[in-house]
């Protein structure tokens, strides 16, 4: 006969193993590996699933290792019933759908076909004009004509240049609620790259101006501004205006 817990090989009638003390006359009951059907020990085949056993390996080891593995699949949930699964789920779906939405947009922006009609934006001006309205924080500006010359006044009371002198007719309007200082520094005449201050042949002109006028508020004034320039002016040269002196504010008004 064999020990039913080592599997030692023993003398019939003996009670105990010798070698691992297992009593001989006692059956033990055991969970079937397959089933789960409860078979005593010694028992060839499972009487509910026809499971064989073998007996040489001691039982409690097949029966320890049913139960972990019980215990192994009781752990294992479906992916699906996981909390995890779902919140990866939202994130893939809002994904997928802001790529579509892209897509379709682009899509439709270049596509210029079936019943979507393109349109062309005209690119903003980079400055104003002669009659534009241009408004600098509380001044507003208008430049009404312009004129070259050679000579401003007369032969005595005047000026003359070998160059040329360009007057401006500026409405300036006050806008604030208290009176304006216009002074040069407020208008600048530019060709290219050089800058020319107003001069002072501006005086012998009706209306004219060179160093400072003052403006009421809510009122407006007509005055000719003279800038001496190499040349005649071009519509490449611009006027600059400020709404003061020192202020980072200004405005391009080309001669056009």
């Amino acid at each position: 006969m064999k020990c039913s817990k080592c599997g030692a090989d023993l003398n019939d009638g003996t009670k105990f193993c010798p070698h691992c003390g297992n009593e001989m006359g006692k059956k033990k009951v055991y969970a079937c590996p397959k089933c789960g059907a409860m078979v005593e020990e010694g028992t060839p085949n499972c009487e509910k699933c026809g499971q064989p056993f073998s007996w040489n390996t001691p039982a409690a080891q097949q029966q320890q290792q049913v139960k972990g593995t019980q215990q192994q699949v009781r752990r294992r949930k479906p992916a699906y019933k996981r909390w995890w699964f779902w919140l990866l789920m939202g994130i893939a779906t809002i994904v997928v759908a802001s790529i579509i939405i892209g897509v379709a947009a682009n899509s439709n922006n270049n596509s210029g076909g079936g019943n979507t009609q393109q349109t062309t934006t005209t690119p903003a001006k980079t400055g104003y004009g002669f009659r534009d309205i241009v408004t600098v924080g509380d001044v507003q500006f208008t430049l009404n004509n312009a004129l070259d010359t050679k000579q401003i006044g007369s032969d005595l009371l005047g000026y003359k240049t070998d160059y040329n002198f360009v007057i401006l007719s500026l409405n300036i309007k006050n806008n604030s609620s208290k009176e304006l200082d216009v002074l040069s520094g407020m208008m600048k005449y530019h060709i290219g790259s050089s800058v020319y201050e107003t001069h002072a042949a501006g005086i012998y002109l009706d209306d004219g101006f060179y160093v400072s006028k003052q403006i009421g508020a809510g009122m407006s004034k007509t005055i000719n501004v003279v800038f001496e320039i190499p040349s005649e002016y071009k519509s490449t040269d611009y006027l600059e205006v400020k709404d003061s002196t020192y202020s980072y504010k200004s405005a391009n008004i080309y001669l056009r």
